[in-house]
């Protein structure tokens, strides 16, 4: 509720959300804001990372659903974004346009199996117009909305990856000097950053956090894991192999090993 305030505060109507709080504390001590029937279903509660909007997630194994209150109104209703259906799962995302008005990153898996990133406007979220299509070799996993950027986490080709939609269209996906690796997103409460936290790790680089700039894809590490690795670049041989997959798709297979020591394979 706190962070609720201080978005109320930043809008100027922080006096507005304390006068109905208070006004009607006897009867919202007792309100049941809301309610899951359903077992199946876990339910969490959160601020958008912009503050504007509170959001209940609800979720099962294979359905999910959202609701959206605007987070300097406590005492309204929370209202639903997409209503649910077996078998579609989505999340959502909100941020400020550059005309100043709102709109929602929706990644869902309706009609796509690998999931596709679309974006609506908040008054009509069943308007949506696909902003990454599905990719049968693209597995999209998550969106991180930013004043001025978008972070899509994906996986392609057994890879984990990261792709940055800038404010004005452009995109571009960041480098990694490793042929495998696995990088994920980390804690990135600011609305207003240009940085973005992931976290990164492989056979030769113990965990470390990097910050990533999003408007150059420039990697700054943060703190790794003080264990004696070796790094790339040192004594480690550090490639990717190819094999093939049960799918007939080849996967990038890590082959680590001494640079002066002959390959070993498994079994020889």
């Amino acid at each position: 509720m706190s962070r609720a305030a201080e978005a109320a505060g930043r809008q100027g109507k922080f006096w507005e959300m304390h006068d109905a709080l208070f006004e009607r504390s006897p009867n919202l001590s007792d309100a049941i804001v809301f309610e899951e029937p359903d077992e199946r279903f876990g339910v969490g509660v959160a601020l958008s990372r912009s503050e504007r909007y509170l959001q209940i997630g609800v979720s099962s194994k294979l359905t999910s659903e959202s609701w959206l209150l605007d987070a300097a109104q406590p005492a309204g209703e929370f209202q639903v974004v997409l209503p649910r259906r077996q078998g579609v799962e989505y999340s959502v995302e909100h941020q400020i346009g550059a005309d100043g008005g709102d709109r929602l990153l929706i990644l869902h898996n309706e009609n796509a199996e690998n999931f596709e990133l679309a974006v609506a406007p908040l008054a009509d979220p069943a308007a949506r117009t696909p902003l990454i299509a599905h990719r049968d070799d693209t597995r999209l996993l998550d969106v991180d909305a930013f004043a001025d950027y978008l972070a899509v986490s994906f996986r392609r080709d057994g890879l984990t990856g990261l792709r940055i939609i800038r404010g004005d269209g452009t995109e571009h996906e960041i480098a990694f000097a490793e042929p495998v690796y696995t990088v994920h997103p980390g804690a990135n409460p600011e609305y207003d950053s240009d940085q973005f936290r992931l976290g990164y790790v492989s056979l030769a680089t113990p965990d470390s956090v990097y910050d990533c700039n999003m408007a150059t894809g420039e990697l700054t590490l943060l703190q790794d894991l003080d264990v004696p690795v070796a790094r790339p670049g040192q004594d480690i041989r550090h490639r990717a192999a190819d094999r093939p997959a049960t799918d007939n798709r080849d996967l990038s297979v890590p082959d680590l090993g001494h640079r002066n020591l002959p390959r070993q394979l498994p079994g020889h």
